[in-house]
């Protein structure tokens, strides 16, 4: 039986099922492509003077032997493919390192491609899903245990090149925060959300699926706000160990992720593409792709 303690009180009615968190993938989704989808449709008709056809005068039953009854099809049911065209008002970049951005437009490009521990499935009820980590445990007061998504990979970008996420990479995400120091051991006042992170005592990877996470004292945020925000994406420490240095040149290659999107395109100007990825370890997504342009040029922002 679990104890009943002040994490529980607070965060245990936020779990979600696998099941429920896929049927909500796929809800989303399919609103996202009805989006992208509208004013997209055929406008080619049949051949012909316009003139619906009359119905053919039929006796007795009406029915044709050996005739079959075409399903029917919902013409506004939802459809998969296309790509949404968007635009938006952020220009502002630093880097492409999302420990160490001070800007929200590199964590709104990076909640496509890189996965956190969890995110928020619904705002209104506080509801919580599992991404990289698939499940997670308050044990007690000051310790919490997180369960990996075994299914998960890394894109296809070198250093990377497509492995299996790892309890390891999890366990990164923290220790980096936390200590707030650059590969090389040197400290960096950038890593603005630190603070966050320093209720956390030790961080062990228990084994292949699990990592434990102890704490000074009782941290309800930490969950609810730390992990489940939007700077919070786990990044391959190869990737940092190869790019950390030069995230400030803004390539797309540099960010690699795990989540449903992998970033194509990038201009510092505004304009950004997405494409559907296809390692992504849930549903996959309704679009091939999202384009956003910069909805304010240059003129108009001086």
């Amino acid at each position: 039986m679990q104890k009943d303690n002040y994490w529980v009180r607070r965060l245990s009615s936020s779990r979600l099922s696998r099941r429920r968190f896929v049927g909500g993938t796929a809800a989303i989704g399919a609103g996202a492509a009805g989006l992208a989808l509208v004013g997209c449709g055929d406008d080619d008709d049949d051949e012909g003077d316009g003139t619906p056809a009359s119905p053919t005068a039929t006796t007795g039953s009406g029915e044709t032997p050996g005739a079959t009854t075409a399903p029917t099809v919902d013409p506004n049911a939802p459809q998969s493919g296309g790509t949404i065209n968007g635009s938006t008002a952020g220009n502002t970049w630093d880097t492409f390192d999302i420990d160490r951005t001070v800007f929200s437009p590199t964590a709104v490009l990076m909640n496509y491609t890189n996965d956190g521990f969890l995110s928020y499935r619904d705002f209104e009820s506080a509801e919580l899903q599992g991404e990289l980590a698939e499940s997670w445990e308050v044990v007690d007061d000051t310790t919490i245990t997180f369960k990996l998504r075994k299914n998960a990979v890394w894109d296809k970008k070198p250093p990377v090149d497509g492995r299996a996420v790892t309890v390891e990479d999890l366990a990164y995400h923290i220790t980096r925060n936390k200590e707030a120091k650059l590969v090389d051991g040197t400290p960096d006042d950038l890593f603005k959300r630190s603070s966050s992170y320093q209720t956390v005592d030790k961080v062990d990877v228990t084994d292949a699926e699990t990592l434990t996470v102890t704490f000074t004292r009782p941290d309800p945020f930490f969950i609810a706000a730390t992990l489940a925000g939007p700077y919070a994406k786990v990044q391959a420490p190869e990737a940092v160990a190869e790019f950390e240095d030069t995230y400030d040149q803004l390539e797309p290659d540099k960010i690699i992720g795990t989540s449903a999107f992998v970033l194509d395109t990038f201009d510092p100007s505004g304009e950004v593409s997405w494409k559907r990825n296809p390692l992504f370890w849930g549903e996959p997504a309704w679009v091939d792709g999202i384009f956003a342009s910069n909805l304010i040029s240059d003129q108009a922002a001086a």
